[in-house]
């Protein structure tokens, strides 16, 4: 047996840190390598990624921090981009591109995120659970490195980056509040507006779409924990006044996301599934601890890559479950579980939620049929992204596993070691080819980003554009949002809100051409507040400026604000979120001014004595 007793002798401070500078670097060398690849390419999504943050950039560069970017001229002759439910202007990627350029923003928020991901982790164990410091630097590497993220990083899925604060979310949520007389209300608002602020950044960083599951992962966390019910009620206040917090900072983008998605529907694509509960929980497994190859799918329109198949936490937690269960029967816990009510109703909890993202990807005609009238699931066109709530379940579970079988007492440096060495191992060997036939070159972005940043100008939108082949027909290049680079605006865009194919697009008199050509008393270029505001704007979806807003028509070309109408809804929704900004701001400030005067005072108290 290998002697591990030096391992003991470092403090659990330097030793956490040394363990995730070592963890940091390896995800560094073997993903950096992506970003870009040999040829200097990216995954596909990067091709709507990086013009949407380049035209951000342009924003930015043309108008104040704080002038919301309602819509954007460079996409499909100028569509909504603040109501788009992908955008994410108010995004840590969009704000480092502020400063650095797009490829190196992005890259360096993966590695921001996936950091995030390892610290959120490792406090949910150590502080919430109370596992050993070893135990959980297994569980906040399995996490950092799980392959939802890291995979959907690489094709550039960007905006399930907020996946990574899941455990954040948990760990505020069932922080204990200060004991301090007259602090613990404070403790416990303080830890509900962290949560607030987390919901508002995946509102606001496109990972919207998945804020039920994300959020039924929280829940699933908690019912692991089992709470007591004094920490149920704590769980239940912080969760209705972060709720609270979220919508009002969002209202502005919810009220105008909800104004742009009702125009344009998406509950027309078909709504794949598995055939048969053991099929479908054979790739659940292989997903987790795994890949499928080739699974088969009913009802499939749309083709899902393999990195929609990948939430693996590798086959490390699976040996960890297996391996207790099969010593059941000899061995005991080293903290016996004790059935109490608390802890069965958390259970039956827990069970229910695991079950819903399964059963949501069963087929049978009827119960398909019923999801294809449910309220946002009928707009989806996959259902299996919710099986990232399985990801923290299983990485928590496993960790506790470890910690309190006695079987695993003796040789729990060991099998942390080991495992750590077969995470790094497991993803470095782990990549299909798709990975390595990324096609996206981002040349195009990063010299026009280098132009602007150096002084040169913002390359005004003076065309419609459309790549075609010899015979004039138009193709949908991955390139084709890179237009805006040379001051085009690309007719056939790259934009799901619009349907994969851009069949719910009313393109109407849009062609190739100079914006300002009029034909019908009308330009070559769409008035977006249209597509959000088509009621208060007096106008129909997809309408053009006419030749009477030219005005207002070369001010949205030159990524500036213009004057345009919108709802009643929309003006109470503004003025909610400015003020809740503001005090949520306001309370911030004033508990950081209380925390330094609090260090303060102390150290002063220290000093005389």
């Amino acid at each position: 047996m290998l002697n591990f007793d030096p391992i003991y002798k470092i403090p659990q401070k330097w030793l956490t840190l040394s363990a995730f500078l070592v963890l940091l670097l390896s995800y560094h060398l073997i993903f950096g390598r992506l970003f870009p690849d040999a040829q200097g390419q990216l995954g596909e999504d990067y091709s709507f990624i990086l013009p949407s943050l380049l035209n951000g950039y342009y924003w930015f560069k043309t108008n104040s921090f704080f002038e919301v970017p309602w819509f954007s001229p460079a996409f499909c002759g100028g569509q909504p981009y603040f109501a788009d439910v992908q955008s994410m202007y108010y995004s840590i990627p969009q704000f480092l591109s502020f400063i650095i350029d797009p490829l190196t923003s992005v890259y360096f928020s993966i590695l921001l995120f996936a950091s995030a991901g390892f610290w959120c982790m490792y406090l949910l164990l150590n502080q919430i659970f109370s596992l050993s410091t070893k135990t959980t630097l297994l569980g906040s590497a399995l996490f950092m490195f799980n392959g939802f993220y890291t995979h959907r990083m690489i094709v550039g899925h960007f905006g399930f980056q907020g996946f990574m604060l899941i455990p954040l979310v948990a760990y505020l949520l069932l922080k204990p509040t200060v004991k301090e007389e007259g602090r613990i209300k404070l403790s416990s608002l303080l830890n509900a507006t962290g949560v607030g602020l987390c919901l508002t950044y995946w509102l606001q960083s496109g990972f919207t779409s998945l804020i039920i599951p994300g959020s039924l992962a929280v829940l699933a966390i908690v019912c692991l924990y089992s709470p007591t019910p004094k920490e149920w009620r704590v769980f239940l206040e912080r969760s209705i006044i972060a709720s609270l917090i979220a919508l009002s900072l969002c209202a502005a983008k919810l009220v105008a996301g909800i104004g742009f998605m009702s125009n344009f529907q998406r509950s027309d694509y078909l709504l794949p599934g598995i055939d048969g509960v053991i099929y479908a929980i054979n790739l659940l497994l292989s997903a987790l601890f795994d890949s499928p190859a080739n699974p088969q799918l009913t009802n499939l329109q749309i083709t899902l890559g393999p990195q929609e198949w990948d939430f693996s936490v590798t086959i490390i937690p699976l040996f960890l479950i297996i391996l207790r269960g099969l010593l059941a029967n000899f061995f005991t816990t080293k903290k016996p579980i004790h059935h109490k009510k608390r802890s069965i109703i958390a259970l039956t909890l827990l069970v229910i939620i695991l079950l819903i993202p399964l059963f949501l990807n069963i087929y049978t005609p009827q119960w398909n049929a019923i999801l294809k009238q449910t309220p946002i699931l009928k707009s989806s066109s996959s259902l299996l992204r919710w099986w990232l709530i399985y990801i923290p379940v299983v990485i928590i579970y496993a960790s506790i596993i470890l910690e309190r079988c006695v079987y695993f007492k003796n040789s729990q440096t060991q099998i942390v070691i080991i495992g750590l060495l077969g995470i790094l191992s497991l993803n470095a060997f782990k990549y299909h080819s798709y990975f390595h036939q990324s096609d996206y070159r981002p040349d195009t972005v990063l010299i026009a980003y280098q132009a602007a940043a150096n002084g040169g100008h913002i390359p005004i939108i003076e065309q419609i554009t459309a790549i075609t082949d010899k015979e004039g027909q138009i193709l949908t290049t991955i390139n084709r949002n890179d237009s805006l680079a040379s001051g085009s605006s690309q007719l056939r865009c790259y934009n799901p809100s619009f349907g994969y194919g851009l069949e719910k697009l009313p393109f109407k008199s849009l062609h190739t051409g100079n914006i300002y050509e009029v034909s019908n008393g009308e330009l070559n270029l769409k008035n977006p507040a249209c597509y959000v505001f088509p009621h208060e704007n007096h106008c129909e979806l997809g309408a053009h400026f006419s030749f009477e807003d030219k005005e207002h028509a070369i001010s949205f070309a030159h990524y500036k604000p213009y004057t345009f109408a919108i709802s009643e809804a929309q003006k109470i929704a503004n003025l909610i979120t400015k003020f809740s900004l503001a005090l949520v701001s306001g309370f911030l400030i004033l508990t950081a001014i209380m925390f330094f005067t609090e260090v303060t005072r102390k150290m002063i108290t220290k000093a005389n004595d």
